[in-house]
């Protein structure tokens, strides 16, 4: 569930409800796009407890640089910024494919921080367009 937070509503998307029912389920999240941490490679897993004290006993003792730490700790006492984040990248996805569209793509909806598309022209053909167009 890297980018389950640009999924509307989230619930209908996530696996969390089954983690009490899927003892083996393990949920991988990320901090790298909704927390604006992309060069800190920081994530976290959701899972029952007994899965919990399993992969405790069985860590390394610093398997998580103390700068890493202190970042996502930071960015989890940011709510506005971490809302703020997930809505400019959703505005971005849709100002993007919106310009594809135009563009005469056609464009897969997404409930992520990436977008699917396949276009009607040749590659070349299309990057000089998408630049033409405002693209970077």
């Amino acid at each position: 569930e890297r980018s389950i937070e640009f999924s509307w509503p989230e619930d209908d998307y996530s696996m969390v409800n089954f983690l009490e029912k899927a003892p083996n389920l393990v949920i991988l999240r990320s901090f790298s796009w909704s927390f604006g941490l992309r060069g800190v490679r920081l994530g976290y897993a959701l899972m029952n407890s007994e899965r919990a004290k399993e992969f405790e006993e069985s860590r390394l003792p610093t398997p998580i640089s103390p700068l890493n730490i202190g970042a996502g700790l930071a960015a989890l006492t940011h709510n506005e910024f971490y809302y703020s984040t997930i809505a400019l990248i959703i505005r971005g996805r849709e100002r993007v494919q919106k310009g594809l569209e135009e563009l005469g793509c056609t464009v897969y909806p997404s409930q992520s921080n990436f977008i699917m598309f396949s276009a009607p022209v040749p590659t070349k053909q299309l990057h000089s367009e998408m630049l033409d167009h405002g693209f970077k």
